[in-house]
């Protein structure tokens, strides 16, 4: 019985250690990913609507 609690508490450990690295590898990721998005330029674009601009009606 002993033996059988100490496995499941192995395996426990084990699992919550894996969740933890692939955590930060998902937290690096990310941050490179901002670091790439922020060095890209962003286009001003101009879209028209008819129901914006004043009319004489």
């Amino acid at each position: 019985m002993q033996g059988n609690a100490v496995c499941k508490n192995l395996l426990k450990t084990s699992l919550a250690n894996t969740f933890t690295e692939m955590d930060k590898i998902t937290w690096i990721k990310r941050k490179l990913m901002l670091e790439k998005m922020a060095t890209t330029k962003v286009l001003k674009v101009w879209i028209h609507n008819p129901r914006l601009s004043p009319t004489s009606t």
